[in-house]
C-alpha cells in the first residue's frame, strides 16, 4: 500500500490522508507518476464536525487539498513541530488558517479533561482488598477447634496465608490501576504538546500573513519575533516522553522507585513552564491581532500554582505516602485548568480570523 511520510514526525500515513495521524501535520500531496504539475490555489473539502464554537461552521470545517505536487507551507519541519526558521517557508494566510482550525478540530482527542477522582480508584482497590482479607480471616479463624482438632494450628496458618494472598492480589490490582493512570497522564501531556505546537505555528503564520497584508509588519516586528522565540523555546522544551516505556520501567525493583520519582518530577514541573510560555504567546498574539483589526478576548487568566517537587517529596515521606493522594490530584487538575483557559482564547482567536 502506498504511503506518504509526514515531514514533521516522519510517521508513515496512507497516501489518501490529508493530515498526519500522529501530529496533525498537513501532508504533501503526491503527484501521479509522470504527471506535470502546476502550482494552484489550495482547495478545501469538508472535515469532520468541530467540537464547539459557531465560528467553526465555515472555515473551520476545511482541510488542505492542494494541487498535485504542491506542499503545505509551515514554519517548522523538525519532529513534533520543531521550529526551523533558517529553512522554513512562510505560511500563506489560508494555509495558516487551515492549520489553526485543524488544531482546534483535534483538541477533543488530545486535550482530555481527566477527573481527579480517578486517583481514588487504587485507594479504593486497596481498602476493599483489606476488608475482604479481614472478613475471610474472621470467618475462617473461629471455625478452628483448638481443643479437638490436631490440625488446628495448620488451619489457622492457612487462613492467615489466604488473607495475605488476598491482600497482595489487591495490591497488585492497585498498582495496575496506578500504572494506567500514569500512562494516561503522560500520554495526555504528549498529545497536548504536539497539538499546541501545531496551533502556535498556525496562529503565528496567520498573524504574520495578516500584518503583511495590512502593511504593519514593521510595526509588530518585535512582537512577532518574541512569538517566534517562545515558539522555538516551547518546541525545544516540550519534548515527548514514551508513556509505555516509563510505565514498564516503574515495574523494575529499585530502579522503578527512581523512575516513579522522575515521572512525578516532570509531570509536576512541565505544566507550569508550559502554561507560562502559552500565556506569554497568547497575550502577545492578542496584542498583534488587535493592531491588525482582530478582536480577541483573553480569559481572566490565573497562572498555574507553582509546585515545589522537593517539598512535595518530603511531605510524601513524613505523611507515609498519604500526601501522594493530593500530589496526584494536582497532576490531574493543573492541566485541566490549563486546557479550559487556553480553549477560551483559541475560540476567540479563531472567531476573529477572516
Amino acid at each position: 500500500m502506498k504511503t506518504v511520510q509526514c515531514p514533521r514526525c516522519r510517521q508513515e500515513n496512507a497516501a489518501s490522508a490529508a493530515f498526519c495521524s500522529v501530529c496533525g501535520m498537513q501532508l504533501p500531496v503526491q503527484p501521479a507518476a509522470g504527471a506535470q504539475t502546476q502550482a494552484a490555489q489550495p482547495q478545501y473539502r469538508p472535515a469532520p464536525s468541530q467540537p464547539q464554537g459557531a465560528y467553526l461552521q465555515e472555515p473551520a470545517q476545511q482541510q488542505w487539498q492542494g494541487a498535485p505536487g504542491t506542499y503545505p507551507q509551515t514554519y517548522g519541519q523538525a519532529p513534533y513541530g520543531g521550529y526551523a526558521p533558517q529553512t522554513a517557508q512562510p505560511m500563506t494566510k489560508e494555509g495558516a488558517k487551515a492549520q489553526t482550525f485543524e488544531a482546534l478540530r483535534i483538541r477533543a482527542q488530545t486535550d482530555r479533561v481527566l477527573s481527579p477522582i480517578l486517583i481514588l480508584l487504587p485507594i479504593a482497590a486497596i481498602i476493599v482488598t483489606i476488608i475482604i482479607a479481614i472478613v475471610a480471616f474472621i470467618i475462617a479463624f473461629p471455625s478452628v477447634n483448638w481443643v479437638t482438632d490436631p490440625q488446628a494450628a495448620q488451619k489457622a496458618a492457612d487462613a492467615a496465608w489466604w488473607g495475605i494472598i488476598i491482600t497482595i492480589a489487591g495490591s497488585i490490582v492497585a498498582e495496575i490501576i496506578i500504572a494506567i493512570l500514569i500512562y494516561m497522564l503522560i500520554e495526555r501531556r504528549n498529545q497536548h504538546f504536539r497539538r499546541e505546537s501545531m496551533l502556535r505555528h498556525g496562529m503565528l503564520g496567520y498573524l504574520k500573513a495578516r500584518t503583511d497584508e495590512k502593511g504593519i509588519s514593521q510595526l509588530v516586528a518585535a512582537d512577532i519575533a518574541s512569538m517566534q522565540s517562545v515558539t522555538a523555546e516551547a518546541d525545544a522544551r516540550d519534548d515527548q516522553k514514551s508513556a509505555l516505556l516509563y510505565v514498564i520501567l516503574t515495574i523494575i525493583p529499585v530502579v522503578g522507585f527512581f523512575i516513579s520519582l522522575y515521572i512525578l518530577y516532570f509531570l509536576t514541573k512541565d505544566p507550569q513552564e508550559h502554561d507560562r510560555r502559552w500565556q506569554f504567546f497568547a497575550s502577545t498574539a492578542q496584542r498583534v491581532g488587535s493592531q491588525a483589526g482582530m478582536v480577541t478576548v483573553m480569559p481572566s487568566w490565573k497562572a498555574l500554582e507553582q509546585r515545589n517537587f522537593v517539598l512535595y517529596f518530603i511531605l510524601a515521606i513524613v505523611t507515609f505516602g498519604i500526601f501522594l493522594i493530593y500530589w496526584y490530584y494536582t497532576l490531574f487538575r493543573d492541566l485541566n485548568e490549563h486546557f479550559r483557559a487556553q480553549w477560551q482564547f483559541e475560540d476567540s482567536f479563531a472567531a476573529a480570523m477572516t
